[in-house]
């Protein structure tokens, strides 16, 4: 029976730890997200769809190759966001918020290039415009 449970055990500590997310840790000011990084184009236009829901304290974050004006959407999203933008001195220069939407969707779009970007619940982001933030890679 001792074998059946370190057994189970072993099972159960491989799958749990299999099924989280990699997380890094995102600082603007006196908050701190633990964010998942989207970097290539297919995450870039995942982004958050088909989610349920987000914990307050975390988020996805938008690398793009240069800075550019993106467009997001809300579409098939089951939450409001807040988009946070950034320049590339890693600056806040717009945060836009977003409703639900399951159609017809309008664009949602920063009004300068930028090179990141946060996806966040609504209301989550205390920050202001100029404010730097900072990235640690977890593994």
């Amino acid at each position: 029976m001792k074998k059946f449970w370190r057994i189970f055990f072993i099972f159960f500590v491989t799958f749990f730890f299999s099924c989280q997310k990699n997380f890094s840790k995102l600082k603007i000011g006196d908050q701190i997200f633990f964010i998942e990084i989207a970097r290539t184009q297919q995450q870039h236009a995942r982004g958050l769809m088909f989610r349920k829901n987000l914990p307050e304290n975390r988020g996805m974050f938008f690398i793009f190759e240069r800075e550019k004006i993106p467009k997001f959407w809300m579409k098939n999203v089951n939450f409001p966001l807040e988009i946070v933008f950034f320049s590339a001195d890693k600056k806040v220069v717009e945060k836009i918020s977003g409703e639900i939407c399951a159609e017809n969707c309008p664009k949602i779009s920063p009004k300068m290039p930028i090179k990141f970007a946060l996806e966040l619940p609504k209301n989550n982001f205390r920050g202001k415009i100029g404010d730097e933030f900072f990235l640690e890679i977890l593994k």
